[in-house]
């Protein structure tokens, strides 16, 4: 479970990496997976081993019988009774703690996983701001800018129609050529 405590993500425009994040959260849901069939496999076994068991006391309690039925009825042992009883409790105690075990870590990784979501939307909260402060910063100086060309235009042409206007005082050189 440290490894997903410890997980880094890569940041990526607008929060994290959303590859890193999905795979992270794929991984996870493995992992729990994993050990949620681990524990089942685990009841699984115990719950034979309790069949085993019930079986080999009641071939026990079938192979007393015939001589049970020469004597009087005895009742059935009580020691055997009660090792079954405790052996079935035992085996109910260790399913039991096995469920707690996985419901924890059910738990426990439920929360991870909402850090990490909580986590992301944080950081894409705060990249957006970035972005929109960025963006009004880059619209006010495309505006300067805007301006800027307007005013280099204007002047422009009127340099260009003052050197228009000059060049009427400018004699023609063909005109001379032709006195």
């Amino acid at each position: 479970m440290s490894e997903f405590q410890t997980a880094s993500f890569r940041t990526a425009v607008g929060g994290f990496h959303k590859g890193d994040v999905t795979e992270y959260i794929s991984k996870a849901a493995q992992d729990h997976a994993g050990e949620i069939t681990a524990l089942e496999e685990k009841i699984e076994a115990l719950q034979a081993e309790n069949d085993r068991l019930r079986a080999q006391l009641l071939d026990q309690s079938a192979a007393a019988a015939p001589a049970e039925a020469e004597e009087p009825e005895a009742p059935e042992p009580k020691e055997a009774a009660e090792d079954l009883t405790r052996q079935e409790l035992e085996a109910y105690r260790r399913a039991e703690a096995a469920e707690r075990v996985a419901a924890q870590r059910v738990r426990k990784l439920y929360a991870d996983m909402q850090d990490v979501c909580d986590r992301s939307t944080r950081q894409a909260k705060a990249s957006q701001s970035a972005a929109q402060e960025a963006m009004e910063v880059l619209d006010k100086q495309l505006e300067i800018l805007r301006i800027s060309a307007a005013a280099l235009r204007d002047g422009l042409l009127s340099s260009s129609e003052e050197l228009a206007a000059m060049t009427e005082f400018v004699p023609d050189p063909a005109e001379e050529l032709e006195d």
